[in-house]
């Protein structure tokens, strides 16, 4: 029998790969539906993420942190591996899928993967739910524990955190002197140069239409990814987290910049819409070094 931390585990590795299969497959079909417009696509990936951001919200956050009791040091990274684990092998799983001949069979197999996958799912969730008390209250049983008596040294360092975690407005976080800094992080993670699913439609768009390419690249890309995870580390080890940071960022800047160049490539029959060879390493290669970040 299972308990419920490996559930719980179950439960995530089925929603992971059913949400990765799911929205990795309907992107392609919606792009060779809608083969002039991004438009469809933007909005169909706005509802997924909302929905899987609320069963995230729901699943990782509050149950994990209930049924581990607070120690989310072995659970949480393990959910983490399991959700790049499905994010990066569902793509190939897709792409073959949806390789055959009849489009038809490929969309059969996903709604019966997925129609299954949401009957085990709920009955894991119930079980946990079940079997775990705690579940059954809105509010959470586990509290912070009481801080014990401190120095005065140890009281005026305890003041200076308190009040760095007092609300601020909006107009004096403007004029932080880290204001400019984290509003280009930010706006990092807003642009589409990445394998996600608006990039999937346009890839589709401007002629890469083979599912097990893009499917394959994904892959690697996500490869890629979990690599920087271990290789930052160690290069922030080695020069320190301000030059790693710097470094990061320009080997960001200069990888997109390839995608960019193969993007702005135009083939030199206007009525030819097959991209080049050069055009494809540049747009791959470039996206699949910017997630070394």
């Amino acid at each position: 029998m299972l308990n419920n931390h490996q559930k719980l585990y179950l439960s995530h590795a089925l929603t992971s790969w059913t949400d990765r299969s799911f929205e990795f497959a309907s992107y392609l079909l919606i792009s060779k539906l809608y083969t002039t417009s991004l438009l469809q696509s933007s909005v169909y990936g706005c509802t997924l993420k909302l929905s899987f951001i609320g069963n995230s919200i729901a699943i990782e956050k509050d149950w994990a942190y209930i049924i581990s009791e607070g120690h989310l040091e072995v659970l949480l990274p393990t959910m983490r591996r399991i959700d790049l684990v499905c994010k990066t092998v569902s793509p190939i799983f897709v792409g073959y899928l949806l390789a055959t001949p009849s489009p038809l069979v490929a969309s059969v197999v996903i709604c019966a993967w997925t129609t299954v996958s949401a009957i085990v799912e709920y009955l894991l969730v119930s079980q946990i739910h079940r079997d775990v008390p705690a579940l059954h209250t809105r509010a959470s049983p586990y509290t912070p524990p009481t801080p014990t008596p401190s120095t005065p040294g140890e009281e005026s360092n305890q003041e200076v955190e308190e009040e760095g975690s007092v609300p601020v407005s909006f107009r004096e976080y403007i004029h932080h002197k880290t204001f400019l800094i984290t509003l280009s992080v930010g706006m990092l993670y807003i642009n589409v140069l990445s394998f996600g699913g608006t990039m999937t439609s346009y890839l589709v768009m401007i002629g890469y239409t083979n599912s097990t390419l893009l499917g394959t690249m994904k892959a690697v890309s996500g490869i890629v990814g979990v690599a920087g995870t271990y290789a930052m580390p160690l290069l922030a080890k080695r020069i320190g987290n301000v030059r790693t940071g710097l470094w990061s960022i320009w080997q960001l800047v200069l990888s997109l910049s390839l995608v960019l160049i193969a993007i702005a490539d135009k083939p030199p029959n206007s009525n030819d819409t097959t991209p080049t060879t050069t055009t494809s390493v540049l747009l791959f290669g470039g996206m699949a070094a910017s997630r070394l970040c």
